[in-house]
């Protein structure tokens, strides 16, 4: 099951008496979703990951584009990448916030991140196995924090639509709205970032950077406002054929979906809450509280993401759910049982994962529906793991 996430951004500008909207950005923005805010997403709900938002003064890119300078690299099939001789761009920029992190190839896509500290001239990356060669953008994703950091708020503008959580098609939109304080001097920003911790300069908890497209002036008496989303792309969100790798099974392909969200979601308050039904069972953090299910129902997968599931509760059987540790950079979590001789003993129809508050299987987040019905009896034990993968948009405006 996979998750693609990327952040959007506007910035206004509001009387602090009447908040009357006195300057709006006219477009949505790109943001840098950072290493400490990948990682997190494997040990917090998704949603308590953008708390709060920072504000600041520094100038620093997010990001390199070699076509700007004509440089361009090449990587060999063990992950060794050199500069081209004579090029203006180079990795170690000397600090550790500028020290770029992934490469990507601009005519293939292909994304690798640096192992270690670089040369100016060269870096190891991975994944390896791929010959590389032309122009890239790098992406300083290892930042830990604002440049300048000079403001947080924990203020949500608390109506909707300001704060809330919806769906459109597969995606699944977070938002949240912060008012700063009012200005008592003439100040300019150039930077902004979300992150989970109100404590001022605070390394290691900024989600998510921007440099501003253009600085934003805030006068005596105004505030300046925040609106950040983060899109959430789920796959599969519609019935997709699937082969299961399950030993001894005679035939495993089937469909799978997500059903019901699973998820975190943000409030019209700006709090964190639950989706629906299925609890946290799709929250790649979340093991406690989780159950999979195995049912002898056949029916076919018949509603989209977010809406009331089949109902396969009669004769199902659900066992809560171990989570292996997280490997690092990984963007993967494994929830996974073992069923033994004396489980879930059945002509298996359909399995998944959801809450275990209740009907693990009505209440569940997605599913896998065979098309051909399984036996499992007391001469077999079962192991069934789930892998929720994620990734982020490399994007830096």
């Amino acid at each position: 099951m996979n998750f693609a996430l990327q952040g959007l951004y506007k910035v206004l500008v509001v009387d602090a008496r009447t908040k009357r909207v006195l300057w709006e950005q006219p477009e949505w923005r790109k943001n840098l979703i950072l290493n400490d805010g990948f990682e997190r997403i494997a040990t917090n709900f998704i949603c308590e990951n953008f708390l709060y938002a920072y504000a600041g003064t520094g100038t620093r890119s997010n990001n390199t584009d070699s076509s700007l300078t004509g440089d361009t690299a090449a990587c060999d099939s063990l992950g060794n990448v050199t500069l081209n001789v004579g090029s203006t761009v180079v990795f170690d920029l000397g600090t550790p916030g500028e020290i770029a992190n992934i490469i990507k190839w601009t005519n293939t896509g292909f994304e690798g991140r640096i192992l270690t500290t670089p040369t100016s001239r060269t870096a190891t990356i991975v994944p390896v196995g791929s010959s590389q060669t032309g122009s890239f953008v790098l992406y300083k994703t290892n930042q830990y924090e604002l440049q300048s950091e000079t403001a947080r708020t924990s203020t949500y503008f608390p109506a909707s639509p300001w704060c809330g959580t919806g769906i459109v098609g597969n995606e699944v939109v977070h938002q949240r709205t912060w008012d700063f304080a009012e200005e008592t001097t003439l100040t300019t920003y150039h930077e902004m970032g979300v992150g989970w911790s109100m404590t001022a300069l605070s390394a290691n908890t900024t989600f998510s950077r921007f440099l501003l497209h253009s600085p934003v002036s805030v006068d005596v008496g105004q505030q300046l406002r925040l609106i950040y989303q983060l899109r959430l792309v789920m796959v599969p969100s519609a019935a997709t054929a699937k082969t299961a790798n399950i030993v001894g099974m005679s035939s495993t392909t089937g469909y799978e979906q997500f059903t019901y969200l699973g998820l975190s979601k943000v409030l019209a308050t700006g709090v964190t809450s639950y989706a629906d039904a299925a609890g946290y069972s799709n929250e790649p953090c979340q093991s406690t509280g989780i159950r999979i299910f195995v049912s002898p129902d056949n029916t076919a997968i018949s509603t989209g993401l977010g809406a009331t599931p089949v109902d396969r509760v009669s004769g199902a059987f659900g066992k809560d759910v171990t989570s292996p540790g997280y490997v690092a950079y990984s963007g993967q979590r494994i929830k996974e049982v073992t069923l033994a001789v004396g489980e879930g003993n059945m002509t298996i129809g359909s399995m998944g994962v959801g809450s275990g508050t209740g009907y693990v299987a009505r209440d569940y987040g997605l599913v896998f529906v065979f098309d051909t019905p399984q036996v499992k009896d007391s001469s077999k034990t079962l192991n069934l793991q789930f892998y929720w993968n994620w990734k982020r948009v490399l994007q830096a405006d």
